[in-house]
């Protein structure tokens, strides 16, 4: 065996460190260099990504062994299984204490103080981000930040507004993102590197000479089936359904330059989002809702389409079922008009047929055939291990159904949280599953998408898709689930004729167009300059002794000098979006600064984002009343356009603002967007009008208009620091209400107490008599009130048995 560099140099003195496992030489060539720059590692999936971020982060510890590492991952199990793999290989190197989890199970006042005692932490984006948001974490403090599954970077995801963040904030940051597929094109695979200010780019091809040997072969296969006569009855039905409504766009004028059948279901999309920002710039068209009413009645029957083609009947009736129910129920003009086409009708009724006499898609029966061959042909059949891969959950539950029928194979599902038709796992059941799994304890697993992306699956023999998908990210993520320790064999499924067979080349062209794109991409960022010496240089480092940090304190940490960075175009942008009103407000030392309490359900909103960077105190909480909490009297609720419209319409407003004033000094509306909110609904602008004369003139409460998230900080900061700086009013946390009768003023402040809501305090004040009497009260003596339950009892207790020195 041929011995690497890293492990030629490796310490042998007791206080320096050795990795239970040998690096492999494109790990380490690949660490070297990601140890130097911003780096996007792509790896086929089962090359050992993990170990490129485990050698990185060890580099940085060295370096800098006050600071931390910051492992991200954007599911819990993903983050889990992170934990677990360095806990792993670093069993002898950092103690077991310095690595903590970060999920939104952790309270974020426990996650603030664990931060400050651990040295490596795992976490998924979401809740990180509103622990930044709050000031809880400092990205100051971290040396090292990954981002697997990097090609999630896009959009407003976490990952984009966090890495910025890092950057922006970070002594010496040094950015790692791992993936197996960083984008279907170049503007993807370009967005994910600006997103990351990623500086170079490390991939490996299957077929690269340093992985190929540690790549298992795996068979790839098609299975073709042909769709019998009953269901292509149903298909000709929906066929008809849905050119008849292409042909009633070409009526009305849309689409002229092209027959209705060569009209593609990308190209409904685009029309359908040009047309829905045509009504949010002008005043209400029946023509353009018109269109968009017709093309969402052909993009749900080319769905419709879709499933009797490729998923089967159980699925296609439910879906047919489901559009008529909500035709029954007037939801929309589209599905009335689907239920009354005579087309759709027709369809529904075969295909009601269909599932009472039983009737299952071909593909059922192939792979029925398929895993009976691959449980013949095993050694032993109680280790055959079986992944099955649908888009569709009807389609996996009947896959499951169909499994379990036959002898020696037992199949469960792995779906999402979210709930849908009763179907639904917690992350707790989904890393529980995968165990079992792992242990034996059933053989077959029928996954959705969301099984795709990155989950440690134990070895598998086959993998089938149940139908191919037309996305390369999620193709190869499919196939990377076998071939890791053994020989692996995909089957992918496919009708004949059918878009199957369209998906099947358009996943192949798109991910050899990424290959394309990603070498011409590395090409260009990378440059010709190897940087052979520097590389040699990181691997001696890599040899270097660890030194074992010690727990980490709150005590000051010594600021490094910045290292120096090309980037001018970052500047660029960051100057465009620097808040107006920073240069303007200087805060003055020694002065309090500006406080803004914002609801932590307002998370996901750009405001929240753009407010960080200004010169202000942040804090997220769950605020009963109002979204954004601006001195001791103001309240904000925040709108979106489509919202405020929508509220108004169905009376929420109304019921917020009326909860506003009854409780507020200054309630304030703030509704934000470019767009018209007279091109939201197809109501008359008049009611518009009324409704909002209503809430200003009969409630007293002001609504002003703002045209992004800059215009919306800027306002908000603004008007707090006028209220806290000019008004000199004193902030509390409990904002004020209006003038109260004495009775009101016991109710208000016994209602305070965390657990207790104006009801409870009415009932508490009623038994008791005064506040003084609830302070002595014993939990026993609380309990006996109808409806305080012991926890509020010994919540009120402990509450007001609390001395404020000691916190």
């Amino acid at each position: 065996m041929i011995q690497s560099p890293m492990q030629e140099a490796l310490p042998q003195s007791p206080s320096d460190f050795t990795l239970p496992i040998t690096p492999r030489l494109y790990q380490q060539v690949i660490a070297a260099k990601a140890s130097q720059k911003n780096t996007l590692v792509v790896l086929p999936t089962g090359l050992g990504k993990t170990v490129v971020s485990l050698m990185v982060a060890l580099q940085r510890l060295k370096v800098h062994p006050t600071k931390k590492i910051l492992i991200m991952a954007p599911t819990k199990p993903l983050a889990s299984q992170h934990l677990e793999s360095f806990k792993k290989l670093l069993a002898n190197i950092v103690p077991e204490e310095q690595m903590v989890l970060f999920t939104g199970a952790v309270a974020p006042a426990k996650r603030a103080a664990l931060f400050t005692t651990c040295q490596i932490i795992f976490s998924t984006p979401q809740g990180l981000e509103n622990d930044v948001l709050a000031s809880r974490i400092r990205l100051k403090d971290i040396s090292l930040m990954v981002f697997d599954e990097s090609h999630r970077a896009t959009g407003e995801y976490s990952y984009v507004w966090l890495a910025k963040q890092y950057v922006k904030q970070a002594d010496n940051p040094l950015i790692l993102g791992l993936t197996a597929s960083p984008g279907a094109d170049r503007d993807t695979i370009q967005e994910v590197l600006d997103n990351l200010s990623i500086e170079q780019i490390e991939y490996r091809e299957s077929t690269a000479p340093d992985v190929k040997p540690y790549l298992k072969e795996t068979k790839l296969e098609y299975a073709e089936v042909t769709l019998p006569e009953s269901f292509l009855d149903v298909h000709k039905m929906l066929q008809k359904s849905y050119i008849g409504k292409l042909n009633e766009l070409k009526q009305h004028g849309f689409f002229q330059s092209k027959p209705a059948t060569q009209i593609r279901k990308v190209e409904l999309l685009q029309f359908v989002g040009s047309l829905q920002r045509r009504m949010a710039q002008e005043a209400f068209d029946p023509d353009v809702a018109r269109g968009i009413s017709l093309a969402a009645q052909a993009l749900k029957i080319s769905h419709a389409v879709e499933l009797a083609e490729t998923q089967g009947i159980p699925s296609l009736h439910a879906y047919m079922t489901g559009l008529l129910d909500d035709a029954r129920k007037g939801k929309t003009k589209a599905v009335v008009a689907i239920a009354q086409d005579p087309n759709f009708k027709v369809a529904y009724a075969k295909t009601r047929q269909l599932i009472l006499e039983e009737c299952t898609h071909p593909k059922m029966k192939k792979l029925d055939d398929i895993v009976k061959k691959t449980l013949q042909n095993a050694k032993d059949p109680k280790d055959v291990k079986i992944i099955v891969f649908s888009q569709y959950r009807d389609t996996l539950e009947t896959i499951k159904n169909q499994i379990n029928k036959l002898k020696g194979l037992h199949a469960e599902m792995f779906v999402g949280q979210a709930k849908k038709k009763g179907l639904g796992m917690s992350q707790k059941k989904q890393l529980a599953m995968i165990q079992s799994f792992k242990d034996n304890e059933f053989n077959v697993i029928c996954m959705s998408s969301v099984g795709e992306e990155g989950l440690d699956i134990p070895a598998v023999d086959l993998v089938v898709f149940y139908e191919p998908i037309p996305s390369a990210i999620r193709t190869i993520q499919r196939r990377g689930r076998t071939g890791r320790q053994e020989k692996g064999r995909v089957v992918v499924l496919m009708a004949k004729g059918t878009r199957d067979v369209a998906y099947r080349w358009v996943a192949a062209r798109k991910e050899q167009n990424m290959y394309t794109a990603l070498e011409e991409i590395a090409d260009k960022i990378n440059g010709t300059n190897k940087r052979d010496s520097k590389i040699q240089s990181s691997l001696d480092a890599f040899a270097q002794p660890i030194v074992t940090p010690k727990k980490t304190t709150s005590a000051p940490q010594p600021e490094l000098k910045k290292e120096p960075r090309i980037e001018e175009e970052e500047e660029e942008v960051a100057i465009q979006q620097t808040p107006i009103s920073q240069p303007e407000f200087p805060q003055t030392k020694g002065v309090e600064p500006i406080k803004i309490i914002a609801d932590s359900r307002e998370k996901s909103s750009k405001v929240l984002r753009t407010l960080h960077d200004f010169d202000l105190q942040l804090e997220l909480k769950t605020l009963p009343l109002g979204d954004y909490h601006l001195s001791q009297d103001i309240v904000v609720e925040f709108k979106r356009v489509d919202d405020f419209v929508s509220s108004l319409i169905d009376g929420r407003l109304l019921k917020q603002v009326k909860s506003l004033k009854e409780s507020v000094l200054k309630p304030l509306i703030v509704v934000e967007g470019e767009e018209s909110i007279f091109a939201q609904r197809n109501i008359h602008p008049n009611s518009l009008y009324g409704l909002m004369s209503t809430i200003t003139l009969s409630y007293g409460v002001p609504i002003l208009f703002t045209r992004n998230e800059i215009d919306t900080a800027n306002l908000l900061f603004m008007i707090a620091r006028r209220e806290q700086t000019e008004g000199k009013t004193h902030f509390s946390l409990h904002a004020s209400h209006k003038p109260f009768d004495e009775k009101e003023q016991l109710e208000y402040v016994v209602g305070s107490i965390p657990n207790v809501g104006p009801a409870a305090a009415k009932k508490l004040l009623k038994h008791f008599g005064t506040i003084q009497n609830i302070a002595t009260a014993s939990e026993k003596a609380i309990c006996e009130i109808e409806g305080i339950g012991p926890k509020t009892a010994k919540m009120i207790c402990a509450t007001l048995e609390k001395e404020y020195s000691k916190l």
